[in-house]
């Protein structure tokens, strides 16, 4: 698997979830980033960390606020995404590695 700069993850519960997640990591463990609910607080935040656009990053939890049929523990798999009005291409690479862990 392909390794991550950093995670963003919404504060609480997920944030917590993932922390613990990584804590068992023996290689070198990404930065786990909370950030705030709410679409303005997010842009906000956005704004003010654009230094980890070069970097790769993975963004978690945030299925339920793209649709409502969507609820806990469903996965979703982005292709691309709309950053600042433009579209960028997620790693396709990233993934498949993920697709293929869950499959296992």
């Amino acid at each position: 698997m392909q390794m991550m700069h950093r995670i963003i993850v919404p504060q609480g519960a997920e944030y917590q979830a993932v922390c613990r997640g990584v804590s068992h990591v023996t290689a070198d463990q990404p930065q786990v980033i909370a950030i705030p609910m709410g679409m303005e607080s997010l842009r906000q935040f956005l704004a003010l960390s654009c230094q980890h656009l070069n970097q790769k990053v993975l963004l978690m939890g945030l299925c339920g606020s793209l649709n409502q049929c969507y609820g806990v523990g469903d996965l979703v798999l982005y292709r691309d995404c709309i950053y600042q009005n433009h579209l960028q291409a997620c790693s396709s690479n990233l993934t498949a590695d993920i697709y293929k862990k869950v499959e296992e």
